[in-house]
């Protein structure tokens, strides 16, 4: 089942990771997806676009309230 509520610690991750993936190379980006699945984020939840996830993509999941940030 996709998870779409997160707290804010865990979107602050998110987004880190999401930033630092875009400049990383191959088996680095392998471990930050990784690290993304294990906090319960996979990206194919929500992309099906083969050119890349980003951060901006994350925030406008954010403002659209298809993902919850909550405390």
């Amino acid at each position: 089942m996709k998870r779409s509520e997160f707290s804010r610690t865990e979107a602050a991750d998110i987004r880190e990771t999401l930033r630092t993936l875009r400049r990383a190379d191959r088996d680095t980006q392998k471990r930050l997806r990784a690290r993304l699945r294990r906090m319960g984020f996979y990206i194919t939840d929500y992309s099906t676009a083969g050119d890349g996830f980003t951060e901006g993509d994350f925030e406008a999941l954010v403002r659209r309230s298809t993902v919850k940030i909550v405390d």
